[in-house]
């Protein structure tokens, strides 16, 4: 195994005891599940998972400021939807 599987395998382990994984791709299949890109867009700026819990790193954003950036995204969704996929831009390494 070289070293990069090997540490990643640890980081895995450690992520998996913290549930950190699974969290994390809960939110990604809860994001997956939307109908349409302004709730995909909505759901995320907002920062709140499936249980309506606000994301930790986020807790200290004000509600308002959430809104107003979201706001401020849906009014360019109709642009967002014309963009290429990221993974078209992203090389993988791993």
């Amino acid at each position: 195994m070289d070293k990069i599987k090997y540490y990643n395998s640890i980081i895995n382990e450690y992520k998996i005891i913290r549930n950190e994984i699974h969290y994390k791709n809960d939110f990604i299949n809860y994001i997956c599940e939307q109908k349409n890109l302004n709730n995909v867009i909505e759901k995320s700026v907002l920062s709140r998972n499936r249980n309506g819990k606000i994301f930790p790193h986020q807790e200290r954003v004000y509600t308002s400021a959430l809104e107003n950036c979201l706001n401020n995204y849906l009014n360019i969704s109709n642009k967002i939807k014309k963009q290429k996929p990221l993974t078209n831009y992203i090389i993988y390494y791993m």
